[in-house]
């Protein structure tokens, strides 16, 4: 097949579906995500010195007015937010409580960062989810996501979120063929200097 008779998200999804199969999870309109064969844990708590700065990360979604209320239990995968972060306290298990500084928002807004807990689904689990104040979405981050070993596969229907071991076969399957486009990781965001 000649490569400019397809689109990019074709060929990223031929290669993937070639490597992965079945192996995908995928996020339409079912729950969360569904459990991979191991459970694999999403993130840990933090360790560096990060953690206690007073401005502790950017996220570029909108923001409530008023008190943190619950929407719902969608989740938006955020490839610019550089921590899992939600508004709604209900969501999170083994909550804990505490003042690690402020978030900016994308209006140059700020919300307070009041605690951190963990979201699971099934054998998926996502820890050190925190809770911001005023926060209207519920956002995952891919880096965070990628710091596990984790990968992100965008197309233009969907997200999937894949393990570690499907990551090294698919960067196998990639280095051989064209990359259109690379945006390097810089801090907890990735960018593409055009």
């Amino acid at each position: 097949m000649e490569p400019s008779a397809q689109t990019v998200d074709e060929v990223a999804e031929a290669v993937v579906t070639a490597v992965v199969g079945e192996q995908l999870l995928e996020k339409e309109h079912e729950p969360l995500l569904e459990p991979l064969a191991d459970p694999w844990c999403v993130d840990e708590v933090e360790k560096d010195a990060r953690a206690c700065e007073n401005v502790y990360d950017c996220a570029m979604m909108a923001v409530a007015k008023g008190a943190s209320a619950c929407l719902d239990s969608l989740w938006y995968v955020h490839s610019g937010g550089s921590r899992h972060m939600t508004g709604c306290r209900a969501l999170l298990k083994d909550f804990k409580n505490h003042g690690w500084g402020d978030i900016s928002f994308g209006n140059n807004s700020k919300g307070k960062v009041l605690g951190s807990g963990i979201v699971q689904n099934g054998n998926l689990k996502f820890e050190n989810v925190k809770l911001i104040d005023n926060l209207k979405f519920n956002l995952l981050s891919v880096s965070q996501v990628s710091d596990k070993g984790c990968g992100s596969f965008f197309t233009k229907d969907s997200c999937k979120i894949i393990g570690p071991e499907m990551v090294k076969k698919i960067e196998v399957v990639i280095a051989g063929g064209k990359t259109h486009l690379v945006a390097q990781r810089s801090g907890n965001v990735y960018v593409v200097d055009m």
